[in-house]
């Protein structure tokens, strides 16, 4: 039994309606009776009845809704809940301290941790309450001691001296100057750790009796770092202290403390899965900026540690079958982000981008997005293809990151973790498929020939679904798939030939990547002429076609929302002239996926300005204000009144003989 087919079947129960269940779901009404029939075929029973006013429930519908409704509700709150956990505990820093170490330097210190880290919140653990608590473990533990425990990371961040103490209250009563530091010991009363003493003083200490009358001059026995500190400020005596611990109102015997080489090291422990956090590493970067046993320290001027970047991923994959489209976007993205460093960053941060590479490998994506969130990537651009943004959507759930996709898409999904940057069917196939049957004969045969996944299949089903309402007749209509990468085409091409010399045929492609340029080359050396045969490739770009000799494809129809042929305003030649300077993208023509991509950072970036954070949720609620101004047309654009797809103009376009191409006169349906 599926959940999902349980959360279709309540909101068709719900809503007394198949149609509004689908709108309630953002999907369409076959994809919901599949999953109400999935669900009462592994039930063995009747859930719903259909009738002329909507459905009804059977008695064993009833039963099922009943649960269904609790498990609809229980989700929604464990959603919420983890969502809210999720987006809190990455902004709280949980650690569990060393007492002594709390109360002299970091309780003291932690103003200036706030005001160079204010994103972040110190939660003090107490390690005697751990096992009776039900929230999640510590992020790290600071201690004076090596932790015992061999399935933490444990690293020495500082380590110190130590110098002996007196307050200047008790030197000005002994009339003694500093500079005769003997005298002062000979003369002050002493404060002393026990020799039973656990600390890691003691051993310092013990030397230090050796040269002292302990025995004569002892006033006080402390247990503590802590409580030495105290009795010393107070003005009983000479205390031995790290050299962490600093006051205006004690004066430091440093030529004392150069007698004794004994130092104490402060140690950090983390889990393995917490390694590169920035949270973990806002502490270490507290530590190294804060932290010294400098005598002089008091005297210098401690600056402000440099924020920590905001961290993006571009997704696309640099080796592998899908590589020549993919990696020219990666250096797309990546010329963003320098253009947005450049000019100051965001929020006073550079913007850090990953690079992972997928290498064109669909479960690679999954593991690259869930690599990069554990590395406090949230915000994603990439995927060429929707069976690589299925695989990644999965690992952004419940609320851990937004994927800016920037291709063509089928159009029957909308996730709030997906930004759709380019064209559903209804403004790049349909537009594309009237365009084409204008200029061709009615009767043609329709052939669609795809690339063996999600898109591809589904746009031909919009098609068959779409020519079948216009009154074609099914039979005309022809489907053919081959693996992705697939690039022999030899027997397609004679088929193609075959049923040219009959009829006429308007055909359909929908093959990316390799497959596609593939399928052109090896069409345009046939003996056809394009009056006879009307052509569409959906996904096909100049940069499929620019390097290949197109006198015989010319006519060849798409459709996009961006061609460098005809965008003609200020914002497109500020790109091109930045293009033309880079050192990958220079020789490689402007196209749609690369207008999207810029489309989508700039986006992006805009909704952190408006946000003034880098919070997934707030720079999530951003989006919806955020504008960015588009090479298509120099005019800003962004989020459609209702989803996540961008609201932008789509143009249909056609091949000319030098290998680009160039749109036809009529601008289609924003």
């Amino acid at each position: 039994m599926n959940l999902d087919d349980i959360r279709y079947f309540y909101f068709v129960a719900d809503k007394k309606s198949f149609s509004r269940a689908a709108t309630a779901l953002r999907t369409n009404i076959s994809s919901v009776s599949r999953r109400v029939k999935n669900l009462e075929e592994a039930l063995g029973a009747t859930l719903l009845i259909r009738h002329s006013r909507g459905v009804e429930l059977t008695s064993e519908g009833a039963a099922v809704f009943a649960s269904a409704k609790k498990i609809y509700d229980e989700s929604q709150i464990l959603g919420s809940t983890i969502g809210e956990l999720t987006r809190q505990s990455d902004k709280v820093i949980r650690i569990v301290v060393d007492d002594e170490f709390l109360l002299t330097w970091l309780l003291p210190k932690l103003p200036d941790f706030y005001r160079s880290f204010p994103e972040y919140l110190i939660e003090i653990v107490d390690q005697q309450m751990l096992d009776a608590e039900h929230s999640r473990l510590p992020d790290a533990y600071i201690s004076l001691r090596k932790s015992q425990n061999l399935n933490l990371i444990e690293k020495q961040i500082v380590r110190s001296g130590f110098h002996f103490l007196i307050s200047d209250r008790l030197l000005a009563d002994l009339e003694i100057d500093t500079e005769h530091q003997p005298l002062a010991v000979r003369k002050s009363p002493i404060i002393v750790f026990p020799k039973e003493s656990l600390l890691p003083q003691r051993q310092a200490f013990s030397e230090l009796s050796l040269s002292i009358d302990v025995s004569r001059q002892c006033v006080l026995e402390v247990t503590k770092i802590s409580e030495m500190y105290v009795a010393v400020k107070e003005g009983l005596g000479i205390g031995i202290l790290p050299s962490w611990i600093r006051d205006d109102g004690l004066s430091d015997l440093g030529g004392l403390s150069a007698k004794f080489a004994r130092e104490i090291d402060v140690f950090l422990s983390y889990p393995e899965h917490l390694r590169g956090a920035p949270r973990l590493e806002a502490i270490k970067t507290f530590f190294a900026t804060y932290f010294t046993a400098d005598p002089d320290c008091a005297k210098k001027v401690v600056h402000k540690p440099k924020p920590l970047p905001i961290k993006i991923c571009s997704l696309f994959s640099e080796t592998g079958f899908m590589s020549p489209w993919e990696s020219p976007l990666n250096a797309v993205a990546k010329m963003a982000v320098d253009g947005i460093n450049e000019r100051g960053g965001l929020l006073g941060r550079n913007v850090e981008i990953h690079q992972p590479d997928p290498a064109s490998k669909w479960d690679n994506y999954f593991e690259c997005t869930k690599a990069s969130i554990a590395n406090d990537c949230k915000y994603f651009f990439g995927c060429w293809t929707s069976a690589a943004r299925k695989k990644v959507m999965p690992a952004l759930a419940p609320s851990k990151g937004i994927l800016f996709y920037p291709l063509h898409f089928e159009g029957n999904e909308f996730s709030d973790d997906v930004v759709y940057l380019n064209a559903p069917p209804t403004k790049s196939v349909i537009p594309a498929l009237d365009y084409a049957r204008k200029r061709h004969p009615e009767n043609a045969r329709v052939i669609t020939i795809g690339s063996d996944y999600v898109w591809p299949r589904t746009i031909n089903e919009t098609i068959s679904s779409y020519l079948k309402a216009s009154g074609m007749d099914g039979s005309r209509i022809t489907s053919r798939y081959y693996p992705l990468g697939f690039v022999e085409f030899e027997d397609e091409l004679r088929a193609i030939t075959q049923a040219y010399n009959r009829e006429p045929i308007l055909l359909c492609i929908s093959l990316v990547g390799p497959s596609l340029r593939s399928f052109l080359s090896q069409f345009a050396v046939l003996d056809l002429e394009l009056d006879q045969i009307q052509m569409i490739a959906f996904d096909a770009t100049d940069l499929d076609t620019f390097e290949m000799d197109c006198s015989s494809l010319e006519g060849l129809i798409t459709c996009w929302g961006y061609f460098q042929q005809a965008a003609n305003n200020d914002v497109n030649d500020d790109l091109v002239d930045s293009w033309s300077k880079h050192p990958v993208l220079a020789s490689l023509p402007i196209t749609d996926p690369a207008i999207s991509t810029l489309n989508a950072i700039s986006l992006w970036s805009k909704a952190v300005e408006i946000a003034q954070s880098d919070n997934l949720a707030a720079v999530r609620s951003a989006l919806r204000e955020a504008r960015a101004m588009c090479p298509s047309n120099g005019h800003p654009i962004g989020l459609g009144s209702s989803g996540n797809i961008i609201d932008r103009k789509s143009v249909v376009a056609t091949l000319a003989s030098d290998g680009r191409f160039y749109p036809v006169t009529e601008i289609l349906m924003a």
